[in-house]
């Protein structure tokens, strides 16, 4: 199967299922839009909705899984609340900086979205600027290890890469894969 017949067969069971069916905590709106060779599927985030899940809306990822994940980080509670508030005055310029207003390129709804390797950055960035102008163009799970030549293409082309959460990358075994049961 090509990958613009993934493409649209993801978008078309999001839009037969409903992102609410799908996932619980998510509200967002999918599309699938033509850039260059490829499609991509597109989710999009309006400033003025619903928090939703950070897998779409920077607000709940930069504030509320930064605040979920001190639990791994202290055991001392003055340390956990002296965390938890710096984090979250932090939140006003999340807001502010009118991330979750947003159209997210390659987002198929999960944590770590595998991106394909983006030779034309500037198409994409021209492509979703102008079908979208008010909106942050966002494009995560994007890694040092497995994506240096698109996150070379992006910053050429004007974007800004922010650091969101940890990508594990696990290597391959080497000879055959073993079943274990």
């Amino acid at each position: 199967m090509k990958p613009q017949d993934r493409v649209s067969r993801f978008t078309q069971l999001v839009i037969d299922l409903t992102i609410k069916e799908l996932t619980a905590n998510l509200e967002t709106r999918v599309s699938e839009v033509p850039i260059a060779e490829h499609n991509y599927q597109v989710t999009f985030n309006d400033r003025n909705a619903p928090k939703t899940c950070y897998i779409c809306c920077p607000l709940r990822a930069y504030i509320n899984y930064a605040i979920d994940e001190i639990r791994h980080f202290s055991g001392n509670s003055v340390i956990r609340f002296a965390m938890t508030q710096l984090i979250k005055a932090c939140a006003p310029l999340v807001r502010a900086s009118g991330m979750d207003h947003q159209v997210q390129l390659n987002n198929w709804l999960l944590s770590t979205n595998p991106m394909p390797p983006i030779s034309d950055a500037d198409a994409i960035r021209g492509t979703l600027t102008k079908l979208h102008l008010d909106r942050a163009i966002v494009i995560r799970s994007l890694s040092e290890i497995a994506d240096t030549a698109t996150i070379t293409a992006l910053c050429k082309s004007g974007f800004r890469m922010l650091p969101a959460r940890v990508v594990y990358i696990a290597a391959a075994l080497a000879g055959p894969a073993r079943q274990i049961i």
